[in-house]
């Protein structure tokens, strides 16, 4: 919907910025999708070997950074060596389909 600067008392200065922020947006999104497009995908299997296999302690589940649910006593999780954080398995699966980094604090696995 197209709305004029006599509609709702907005000058058209206004107008005018908003349409060059929307389009510098719209250029970095294009930009960042071509730059991720041409990096390589991580390999999977050998980032999850970087992560050490741990029950999690029935006394203090932590939060999933990913889905943000908790990893509870229940479950096996994959805890990053260097801020050892847990995560679900396969949660930590997906992310590393797409990132080489820790999703907690973004230490990059290679």
């Amino acid at each position: 919907m197209l709305y004029y600067a006599s509609d709702i008392d907005k000058d058209m200065n206004t107008y005018v910025n908003e349409l060059c922020l929307i389009g510098i947006m719209a250029a970095t999104m294009y930009v960042y999708k071509q730059i991720n497009a041409k990096a390589p995908k991580p390999d999977t299997d050998y980032l999850l070997t970087k992560y050490k296999r741990v029950k999690v302690p029935e006394d203090s589940p932590e939060d999933c950074v990913i889905c943000l649910d908790l990893v509870t006593f229940m479950y096996y999780g994959l805890q990053c060596k260097r801020c050892k954080h847990t995560f679900h398995k396969k949660c930590l699966r997906k992310w590393c389909d797409e990132s080489a980094s820790c999703p907690h604090c973004r230490y990059e696995y290679h």
